[in-house]
């Protein structure tokens, strides 16, 4: 699992359901969401890293999904931090291949290191997964005492939650900004932060559009890839949404290979290639040491350092991802290994 915490998943989910929320029960979800909400940054970037021009459609679209999913843990810290708790990045890091979402969420989905192709595709699609598709109709299944469908219904019970709780809210050590959203300080805008991270995410109610008219939501810009289409209003129904005929390019890539459980065998990995795990492992520390620090003190400017990390992080991961494994079984991708505080 992603993360384990005091109180078992079981636990977690019914007083969810039960509607029997406590104030422990909300910060360790909110602790969860947080991680949920890194762990799709992983598995996000390596698939972008994977396309070879940067400024093909299809990578300047899954970068406006990473800066998203950014945005969507600034707001779940920000929660977090209105109520009096801490988040805790540094020591909550997934490690892949990985079964389950923080939170009880899919405990069965395997989220994988790998390049953009059709399989890691519809692993994405299953992480946005909306509780009903709204161009092939598809249901997703419903949460159950044992876990959470759907992110969107993880999220409705921390919005359940605050407003059963009515907690009083701080603003001591939030971080306000673009890539960490507004200030959380009433319930209003705990709606609105929730809303934007479902929105944004498997889109509105009834459409695959998120806030913006013109934009999709993450899971319809990962269904048109897969697809191949664009996705539009159908001409002839009404609220009806449909495959077009405008071809939605696949862009070429690096034959990513997916990253083995526990790592690469070092007895092969020498030179070049070992320098480049290296590098982005000790960067990739870097980064979320910074993000644990923009919380633990709200430090704007360590919310910066971190962002300057992930550029240094894609050097190191565009460089490894051209090269060929000795396996022969594509190439290398980044390991994402934390190395403990200021390693």
């Amino acid at each position: 699992m992603f993360f384990n915490s005091a109180s078992t998943i079981q636990e977690l989910m019914k007083c969810a359901l039960d509607q029997r929320n406590t104030m422990e029960w909300l910060q360790t979800a909110l602790q969860s969401a947080i991680t949920l909400e890194f762990a799709t940054l992983p598995p996000y970037l390596t698939a972008l890293w994977s396309i070879k021009n940067e400024k093909h459609p299809v990578a300047v679209s899954i970068r406006e999904v990473v800066q998203e999913e950014m945005q969507h843990m600034g707001f779940a810290c920000n929660m977090l931090t209105a109520i009096g708790g801490r988040p805790q990045l540094a020591g909550r890091v997934p490690t892949y291949p990985a079964k389950g979402l923080p939170g009880g969420v899919m405990p069965d989905l395997v989220v994988e290191i790998d390049g953009l192709n059709q399989a890691s595709l519809t692993t994405f699609m299953t992480i946005e997964q909306p509780e009903v598709d709204v161009v092939t109709g598809q249901h997703a299944p419903p949460s159950t005492s044992d876990h959470f469908a759907t992110i969107g219904d993880f999220y409705d019970a921390i919005a359940a939650a605050f407003e059963s709780l009515q907690p009083p809210l701080s603003l001591d050590r939030q971080v306000i900004g673009p890539r960490t959203g507004w200030a959380i300080d009433n319930l209003s805008s705990v709606k609105h932060a929730i809303s934007t991270i479902k929105e944004q995410g498997e889109g509105s109610t009834g459409s695959p559009l998120d806030f913006d008219p013109n934009d999709l939501s993450h899971y319809y810009r990962f269904a048109e890839v897969r697809q191949g289409y664009k996705i539009v209003e159908s001409p002839v129904e009404k609220d009806k949404w449909i495959f077009g005929e405008e071809a939605v390019p696949f862009p070429e890539v690096w034959p990513a290979g997916k990253l083995p459980k526990g790592g690469y065998d070092r007895d092969h990995v020498t030179g070049a290639v070992e320098h480049l795990l290296d590098a982005f492992d000790k960067t990739y520390t870097q980064m979320v040491d910074q993000l644990h620090a923009t919380w633990a003190n709200g430090d704007q400017a360590a919310l910066w350092r971190a962002i300057e990390a992930m550029f240094n992080m894609q050097e190191h991961a565009l460089a490894l991802m051209a090269i060929p494994r000795y396996d022969g079984k594509g190439n290398y991708v980044p390991r994402w290994r934390y190395l403990g505080p200021a390693a």
